[in-house]
């Protein structure tokens, strides 16, 4: 398949040799991409097997951004510092053992701050193996199940914590996070979740197919390989870390309001520190990921730096400073990540 598309693009007309070679991928199923420059003018917009930008889609880990935006939007309001730490807002007795290592108990004065950079150290309860054996992401991918904030804490308990809180250089991505910075908007505002993302975000940016998974949810399935699932009960149950769902016009609509300062002060994004993740090649920083590539990586295609963030659903949303252009959407892939399509499309723009 390379080769055809290697041959293609050799007759200088990327954009369409792509179109065919996206088509006819067995890898990618169902997919939805974007590209918007920086007056909001559209470069590109493909689909394939029945999606479209207004298709309601899974936004997977994205769905974090929507509660970093709803931190920085608190912290401008001076009702969340970056220094607070968990024991301002938990009791003793839940902080107990949620990170506990070499018997020192450094739970209580993990801060805001080391959450939105994945700084805190906490593992993974989604991933990482727990004591019998059992990952809950394989679970997951056989059969639907919730996983909601007490059994994702109490599973946390169970596994040992990855370094100190605030280690230099070091981050290790995990679901924990934001669930307790969502946890702690709660605590501060006397609001859920969904009506903080109903009233920073969905309301101000007009968003109309922006919602929380909810257990009965229908939604769009995604890919294990060629099986098709649908996962409601385990969206709805970590919907701050993973759970929301939109439209690829929407997902671009935020994204730019993300990065253009238009929800919460710009200057939270500005300096970021980013540290190497467990997921190569990515790093992450005042909650965004960075995505940068040798052209070793990836030789068929020029690899320009992205920020944003993407999804073990194969969504993405992500802003090329090199190119000055937005791109987000799907491939509703769990055995493929998106950056190859991402870098074929961003190559093919005039």
């Amino acid at each position: 398949m390379i080769k055809l598309l290697l041959a293609m693009l050799a007759k200088n007309d990327k954009e369409s040799a792509i179109d065919r070679y996206i088509q006819s991928s067995k890898n990618i199923v169902t997919m939805t991409l974007l590209i918007e420059n920086k007056n909001g003018k559209t470069a590109i917009d493909k689909s394939k097997g029945g999606l479209s930008k207004n298709k309601p889609i899974v936004i997977a880990s994205i769905s974090k951004l929507y509660t970093y935006a709803i931190i920085f939007k608190l912290i401008d309001r001076g009702m969340l510092s970056y220094e607070d730490n968990l024991a301002k807002y938990f009791e003793a007795p839940y902080l107990k053992d949620l990170h506990t290592l070499n018997g020192v108990e450094y739970a209580p004065n993990i801060t805001i701050r080391q959450l939105l950079d994945q700084n805190s150290g906490l593992p993974d309860y989604e991933t990482n193996r727990q004591p019998d054996g059992s990952v809950i992401f394989k679970e997951v991918m056989n059969e639907d199940k919730s996983v909601d904030f007490e059994l994702s804490t109490s599973i946390t308990k169970s596994l040992k914590p990855k370094f100190a809180p605030g280690a230099k250089n070091r981050a290790y991505y995990a679901n924990m996070n934001a669930n307790l910075l969502a946890r702690i908007a709660e605590l501060v505002t006397e609001k859920s979740y969904e009506e903080l993302l109903r009233i920073h975000i969905i309301k101000q940016l007009e968003l109309k197919n922006t919602y929380a998974c909810k257990p009965n949810t229908v939604h769009e399935p995604i890919y294990i390989g060629s099986r098709p699932a649908i996962r409601p009960k385990y969206l709805a149950g970590s919907v701050a870390s993973g759970g929301l769902i939109s439209s690829n016009s929407e997902l671009m609509i935020f994204i730019r309001s993300f990065f253009e300062g238009i929800l919460f002060d710009i200057n939270h994004l500005k300096n970021p520190t980013f540290r190497p993740i467990q997921f190569f090649p990515l790093k992450y920083g005042n909650g965004m990921m960075q995505v940068r590539m040798s052209r070793v990586m990836s030789p068929f295609f020029p690899a320009p730096t992205l920020i944003g963030h993407s999804g073990s659903s194969g969504s993405f949303a992500y802003y090329c400073p090199n190119k000055k252009v937005y791109i987000t959407g799907t491939i509703n892939q769990i055995k493929a990540r998106p950056f190859p399509l991402i870098y074929m499309y961003l190559s093919a723009l005039k």
